[in-house]
């Protein structure tokens, strides 16, 4: 028997055999996670002009502004109003927020006066021009987006604000989803006493959405391999190929042999991890596969800790899950094994500092334990942490 390989190698060997993918222009409404391929520049001074900064009144620069001071109101400018609106000392304009302001005026405060029958009043003295200047935001050719910059709501709102509605962003990856077994029946259906209702293909359609990826095709197979070569060589194009189920190496888990018929290279096939220690991973030119146990613990670790890692090695992105500081709530549980664990956890603030709860599952299937989890802790059973001390998670 082979030895169980360092998870450290598993990550090297995923970062060695991914390559990027390329890139292509896509709606914005398309492009939320995408990583941008190309600067993004100011298309023109923003302001493009000078610009009202509330609701209020303007009145020429060479009036005084004295409490009790009155100006006759003869006009209004809108935003979007093209007509220039010409004042002397005596008379003001009302006007509104975003509106174009009339060279040397000043915008006094709504709040700052009162309007009495067709004059309008000064009450309170504040000298601040509220008027956002042409160009003081960023001036035309500006870099506002760096190439490489996640797309997130923020980012797709700078794009559309300079006209850049089709930008050019990463690919995402096009990923096959296969859930194996006899036993597995549809949600929807009702399963006789051997069978079991097929939650992994749902928990794995959410984690790709995540993961920016792009879910072309989900199916259910039957633990027979011929049945199942002759459905897997009638797929549509994919970049990364994902097996529920079929791991291990008893007489009816297809995915390796299948993966190795279909042309596939196999890198890793046994893993110093728990839970997912048979998990598989091999590629066929730029194509990737994973075949993952099909307990769905396992599926929630390897694929935070392996699947993913590969898509984002597809997109450019980091590979890094965010990494926070703990006060440990409960002991972690002693019969680890002696494999490396990475538990389940949830982590939260309390007054202000980071705690985190392990979450006590009592095996791979035990998917009900996990609701909640937001966090796991990597677990070496040598030296396994203890309530009250601080321990780094990773969050997901």
């Amino acid at each position: 028997m082979s030895e169980l390989l360092p998870i450290a190698e598993a990550y090297r060997l995923i970062d060695t055999h991914i390559s990027e993918l390329g890139s292509v222009r896509l709606r914005l409404q398309q492009a939320i996670g995408c990583l941008l391929r190309e600067d993004i520049l100011a298309d023109q001074d923003d302001p493009a002009f000078d610009r009202s900064a509330m609701d209020g009144f303007v009145v020429t620069k060479e009036t005084g502004y004295k409490r009790g001071q009155s100006w006759e109101l003869i006009d209004e400018i809108q935003p979007g109003d093209r007509q220039q609106v010409t004042l002397n000392m005596e008379q003001c304009a009302k006007i509104f927020t975003g509106a174009r302001v009339p060279k040397n005026t000043h915008v006094i405060k709504k709040e700052d006066v009162k309007l009495e029958n067709n004059k309008v009043v000064l009450c309170e003295v504040d000298k601040t021009n509220h008027i956002r200047a042409k160009a003081s935001q960023a001036r035309q050719g500006d870099l506002l987006l760096k190439k490489g910059h996640e797309l997130q709501a923020i980012e797709l709102s700078i794009c559309a604000s300079v006209g850049m509605t089709n930008p050019l962003v990463s690919k995402r990856p096009r990923v096959i989803h296969v859930a194996t077994g006899n036993e597995l029946v549809d949600p929807n259906e009702e399963p006789n006493e051997t069978q079991i209702r097929d939650s992994n293909s749902i928990l794995l359609e959410a984690f790709l959405k995540k993961s920016g990826a792009q879910l072309v095709q989900q199916t259910r197979l039957k633990d027979d391999l011929e049945v199942a070569m002759k459905r897997c060589f009638d797929l549509p194009d994919f970049d990364l190929i994902l097996f529920s189920g079929g791991a291990s190496v008893g007489d009816y888990d297809i995915g390796r042999p299948l993966l190795e018929k279909m042309g596939f290279s196999i890198h890793f096939s046994r893993l110093n991890l728990r839970p997912g220690k048979p998990t598989i991973f091999g590629t066929r030119g730029k194509q990737a596969a994973f075949v993952v146990p099909g307990n769905p613990v396992s599926h929630v670790i390897v694929y935070q800790r392996l699947v993913r890692r590969a898509l984002m090695c597809m997109q450019g992105k980091s590979t890094d899950l965010e990494i926070a500081r703990a006060t440990l709530l409960l002991d972690i549980p002693e019969w680890l094994g002696k494999r490396l664990t990475f538990n389940p956890a949830v982590f939260s603030f309390d007054g202000g500092k980071g705690v985190v709860r392990p979450i006590m599952w009592s095996h791979s299937g035990d998917l009900g334990a996990l609701a909640g989890m937001n966090a796991m802790i990597a677990c070496d059973p040598k030296k396994l942490p203890k309530v009250g001390e601080k321990v780094m998670v990773e969050l997901l």
